[in-house]
């Protein structure tokens, strides 16, 4: 009997220091994310008005990815549209949320490189979001406002309500 308790306790102590370098590594992936999220804007993805890639328009990969945390939880369904957007213009995200209170609340603030800050919120959801498509929607002219040092680009952060990025990219504000 005590073999088999000594081999248990093994196993225990291996899985406990299995789970936590897996625990690491998501934190580690996510602090990496987060430091990538506050850099400058660095290009767009060019979309319609009616959320499609422009024909031969650019395309910034880097962008409107999903954080680690958020991963298999959290979906872009087509990249932010219209991008560039008028300056009197509505900007709109579409995120599905695949997870039973997955996220809890949304903020959209625009990240300010030359200050090493955030202006906003521009959007506000303050209550768990429901399985299914939830579309962010918020003023042109209220991005441009800020006066990023990028001139008319804009990188534009989408956070929940605990303050961990679940998105970031970058949008275009023509005058």
């Amino acid at each position: 009997m005590n073999i088999n308790l000594e081999k248990i306790n093994i196993i225990l102590i291996v899985l406990f220091i299995f789970f936590l370098f897996m625990g690491c590594g998501i934190n580690e992936d996510q602090r990496n994310f987060e430091d990538a999220a506050l850099t400058p804007p660095a290009g767009i993805t060019e979309m319609t008005i009616n959320g499609k890639p422009v024909k031969n328009g650019e395309i910034d990969n880097s962008d409107w990815r999903i954080a680690p945390e958020f991963s298999g939880l959290v979906n872009i369904s087509t990249a932010p549209y219209p991008n560039p957007v008028p300056f009197n213009g509505t900007i709109f995200i579409e995120l599905y949320i695949t997870g039973v209170q997955a996220v809890n609340g949304l903020q959209v603030f625009v990240y300010r490189p030359d200050m090493n800050r955030l202006s906003g919120p521009f959007y506000v959801e303050d209550h768990s979001l429901a399985p299914g498509l939830t579309v962010i929607s918020f003023s042109a002219s209220e991005i441009a406002k800020t006066g990023t040092s990028g001139g008319n680009l804009h990188r534009i952060i989408i956070y929940d309500t605990s303050q961990n990025i679940i998105t970031y990219g970058d949008i275009k504000v023509s005058e």
